[in-house]
Parts: structure tokens; sequence; C-alpha cells
């Protein structure tokens, strides 16, 4: 081990023990968006060991002579007293193997649309998952997943039961949006970009380092955000010409937003991105009378709370990359083109798309969405009860 290496490990350390709780996070430093649910349970985190090592928990760990990974989880569990470990960042592929060193239940929630895309230094979440070996299957006890198209992704890879529940970020804003708030006579194009301190030189325009990779293809900041430059210039002049105001909707606040700069960037001084606090896209959004993304969740969020939204998902057919990955409904069997979305890749075709769904918006109220692609579930009440029956069970 390396001095730095070494160096790092001991500042990931803490004396802090484990704190008593119902449900346990797994994974990431602080309880984020599973604080919804500390109105009803005791929420605590427990770490992944690159985060950051409890010595409390390698004491005790040690002194009942066994070292592994999983007996580090296995130890910080029982001092917690928790009862069902919850995974946020489900795109953890140890979260899927944590059932077999431990006695408890492992609800894993999904967060974010899914996909094979992956980072730069590591695979794709697929990948990841199949790498696991034979003998110890991807397993959960539950997946609140968003729809119909989870189980039909991974149902052939991990083993659990699919519980199409919709986004929990969703449903908490679905229970406490009483009355639909009444629209502006404008249109929000929805983004969803890395906060601008994660970015290489903190700009995206002209920037080649590689974002993402899709198996060996590698993937850069500029070439990965070209398209969402295209469908802005597209919807901006489709705005003008219908006399609807355009605003883009950001996806972090403006001391993280790296939308900001890139916008100003590619069409200038004049557009307005409404970056936000985070958890605060919905209110923004619902403030639209209509709403466009290229992929994002909250595109799909904002359909299934009722909202009229275009989806101009090709990202990689755009790229010259032969993959369905991040297409509308990925992977169902969905065409390529239909009445709120379609897989166009250049500005007069976009333009097009965007003139007829606008006009078909005039006189149609929202359709239910066929392909079952997100629930909608106030107040997240089907994982608040599976959370209940775990606490529930005897030690």
């Amino acid at each position: 081990m390396t001095i730095r290496r070494l160096l790092q490990s001991i500042l990931r350390t803490t004396w802090k023990r484990p704190e008593k709780c119902q449900a346990i996070q797994f994974g990431g430093l602080e309880v984020t968006a599973l604080s919804l649910l500390a109105d009803e349970f005791r929420i605590g985190v427990m770490p992944l060991l690159g985060e950051r090592i409890s010595i409390p928990v390698v004491i005790r760990m040690i002194s009942r002579l066994r070292v592994s990974k999983w007996a580090y989880y296995q130890t910080f569990i029982q001092l917690t007293a928790a009862r069902v470990v919850l995974v946020w960042q489900e795109t953890n592929a140890d979260a899927f193997r944590l059932r077999y060193h431990i006695r408890i239940p492992v609800f894993c929630i999904q967060n974010g649309m899914r996909h094979n895309v992956g980072p730069v230094s590591g695979v794709g979440f697929i990948d990841a998952l199949q790498k696991i070996s034979p003998s110890t299957r991807p397993t959960a006890d539950a997946y609140f997943c968003f729809g119909a198209a989870e189980p039909s992704y991974f149902g052939g890879v991990i083993e659990t039961r699919f519980i199409p529940h919709g986004s929990l970020r969703a449903n908490a804003y679905a229970k406490r949006r009483m009355t639909m708030p009444t629209p502006v006579q404008g249109l929000g194009f929805i983004v969803s970009f890395p906060s601008r301190q994660s970015i290489p030189g903190e700009s995206i325009i002209g920037n080649k380092s590689p974002f993402l990779r899709l198996g060996d293809q590698f993937i850069s900041y500029e070439d990965y955000y070209r398209f969402d430059a295209l469908v802005a210039t597209a919807i901006r002049q489709v705005s003008s010409e219908r006399g609807l105001d355009f605003k883009i909707i950001a996806k972090r606040s403006e001391e993280t937003s790296s939308e900001v700069q890139f916008f100003q960037d590619v069409l200038g001084d004049g557009v307005e991105v409404l970056a936000h606090v985070k958890g605060e896209g919905y209110e923004l959004a619902d403030r639209f009378e209509y709403l466009v993304t290229v992929d994002s969740a909250m595109g799909y969020e904002m359909r299934a709370l009722g909202k009229p939204v275009a989806f101009i998902a090709n990202r990689m057919k755009y790229l010259g990359i032969p993959c369905r990955d991040l297409t509308f409904g990925f992977p169902l069997p969905i065409d390529s083109e239909g009445p709120y979305w379609s897989s166009a890749i250049s500005e007069p075709e976009i333009r097009s798309f965007l003139h007829r769904w606008l006009q078909s918006q005039v006189h149609h109220q929202i359709r239910e969405d066929v392909f079952d692609l997100m629930r909608l579930d106030p107040g997240n009440s089907q994982l608040r009860g599976m959370i209940r029956l775990a606490l529930a069970e005897p030690r």
C-alpha cells in the first residue's frame, strides 16, 4: 500500500459508534432522499467501506475473529439494531450481495432511469450485476421500481420481488400537492447535468474528457451533451413561433449547476436557466403548461403527475451508437415514434415533432401511460407498509 493510499484510508476512519436505528441506509455519509420517511421511521446510515470506516465496528469484528467486508457490514448492522436495510444508490452491485451475509431484509429503491451506460472507471449496471458469480446471484427481498420497464430489464438478472411504486420523491411531492398548480403559458426543458465541480475544467463545451462508457466505448462530456444543445435550440425556435415563454429547468443550485454556463454558451445570454435547491424541481416543473426532456427521470415523474411531457430520447442514435439504451421506455418494445415521444436527431425533425405534439395538446387531455413506465403512490404507502412489516418481524 502506498503512502497516499494509507493516508486516504486513515482519513476515512472514524471513532464514532454506529447509532441505533430501525432502518439503515446502505451507502452514503448521510441520509439523503430516504429522510422523506423519517416522519415515521428512525433511519441511520451505513457508509460503504470506501466511504468511511468505523473503528468500533472493526474492533468488534476482529474480537470475533471474523475479518472480511461482509463481516464488517454484518457487525455494523448488529450494532445499530436495524431491522431492515434500505438501498437508495441501488446501482451499487454490493447491495445485491449483502442479503447473503445478513439476516434482515434488503429493500432496493430505484432513484433514476436504469441503463447500462456506466462510469469511466467502472462498468455499466447490468455488466456489474452479471459479473457476480452464479453461486451468489444478485438478490434483494424487494426492488421498489418505477414501473414495467425494470422487471423486463432486470428480471433475468436479479432475483427479487419487483414492486412498481413509482418515484420516492415524486410520490412524496404528490401527497403534498393538494391541487394542480396554475400553469404559466410556457414550455420548460428538463435537463440533468453533473455538478460543475465534478467536471474536469468545470466546463462541458469543448471538453473531450471521458464522461461515460458503454461497453468498451467512451463518451466525452461534450459529445454526450451536444444533443441537449440541439434540442434546446429547436425548442427555443418552436416556443418563439408559438408565443410560448421558454425556460430551462436545471437539476441543481446555482452554486453547483453546470447547466447555466452551458446553455448560455449555446443559446446566448437571453436564455433563462432555473437552477434550484435539490428537491424543488417538481414545484418548478409544475408551473409550466408544457414540458420537454431528453431522458431525465423527472420527465417520467411529471407525466405520472399529470403534466404534458414530450420525450426526444435518442441520444445514442445521435452519437452514431447502435444501441437502444436511453431511448423512451427502454427496454420495452416501444415504437421509435409516438404521440408524445420521438427519435428525431436533427433540428428540423425535432421542430416538426414539437409542433405536432403541441397542437395535439390543444384538443386532448393527457392520456394515461399505457406502457406503465412510472407509477404513482402518493406518500409511498407501499414502501412504508413493507418497512412496517419488517419491523414487526420477531427478532
